[in-house]
């Protein structure tokens, strides 16, 4: 069978649920396709992947899929360790209206992002944007911004050494829900069902 994981959700959900998967079910081998959501929905509609963990960013517009909430992440902030604002715990994005914004720069997430900074009345300045997850926290560890993410890492210790310090948001910003989405009117095989209820077991024990 085959499984599509959006790209940041996958370093999150993949290795426990393989992991609960390979005990419980050892039969069962399991295909993973990584990408966007645009992609992912794509995958679904030609059959090449059963269904998709993804955000549900973008996935009102298909009506031929049908999606699950399993999870919802709540948006907060990273800031450099050494930040004025890192010990404080909490902010406010009209706090950092003044300094840069790193923007996570992927296909719908990218509009959300902005979202939230434009909701304080005031435009992001978007001075780096990168595809890749790690590379933001890194950029933010460097001094060069602050950023709005999604998925919490163990560790405040970036890849390149850095340190970045998470505040929680006081905005009231809407968490994205993450869903398993999949095709209206197909059957799922025994054991797709039995791997997409593993997948809600380690959403209800992952905190984002």
């Amino acid at each position: 069978m085959a499984v599509g994981c959006f790209v940041t959700l996958a370093p999150y959900y993949l290795p426990p649920l393989f992991s609960e998967c390979t005990r419980r079910y050892p039969g069962i081998e399991i295909d993973v396709v990584e990408a966007e959501t645009d992609q992912l929905v794509q995958a679904l509609g030609a059959g090449r992947i059963d269904f998709a963990l993804t955000y549900g960013l973008g996935l009102s517009a298909e009506p031929d899929l049908r999606s699950e909430t399993i999870a919802r992440a709540p948006a907060y902030v990273i800031v450099p360790a050494d930040h004025p604002l890192a010990r404080q715990g909490t902010v406010e994005l009209a706090e950092l209206s003044a300094e840069p914004l790193v923007l996570l720069d992927l296909p719908h997430s990218r509009d959300y992002f902005r979202s939230l900074v434009a909701a304080t009345g005031t435009a992001p300045d978007v001075r780096y944007r990168t595809r890749s997850y790690e590379t933001v926290r890194s950029l933010v560890a460097r001094g060069l911004g602050y950023s709005v993410l999604n998925q919490r890492p163990a560790t405040s210790q970036t890849y390149g050494g850095g340190e970045i310090a998470e505040l929680e948001l006081r905005d009231g910003s809407p968490p994205l829900e993450v869903k398993i989405a999949s095709v209206k009117g197909m059957t799922q095989t025994a054991r797709a069902q039995a791997v997409m209820e593993l997948l809600r077991e380690v959403a209800a024990a992952t905190i984002p």
